[in-house]
């Protein structure tokens, strides 16, 4: 006995599902890109904000919470809510 044969319409639609499309790569490398932009602007924000804070007297960073100037890459870097 021969095994069923499939219509063209689903097997179309197996193949479409198996082969990675041009578009979705193409999607891929711009989420990566936007993922890369993003981290490097992120990076240049931080590095404004310590460049900022390392003008700072040590008794002003002590009254908003910086105890030591090596800590101030640290709370800018992971404090979100200081």
């Amino acid at each position: 006995m021969l095994p069923k044969r499939q219509s063209s319409s689903s097997l179309s639609f197996v193949a479409f599902q198996r082969t990675p499309s041009l578009t979705t790569s193409a999607w891929q490398m711009g989420s990566l890109r936007t993922v890369l932009v993003e981290d490097g602007r992120r990076e240049r924000e931080i590095k404004k904000a310590v460049a900022a804070f390392e003008k700072l007297d040590d008794q002003t960073l002590r009254d908003i919470g910086i105890p030591q100037r090596s800590q101030i890459e640290q709370v800018v870097r992971y404090c979100r809510d200081c």
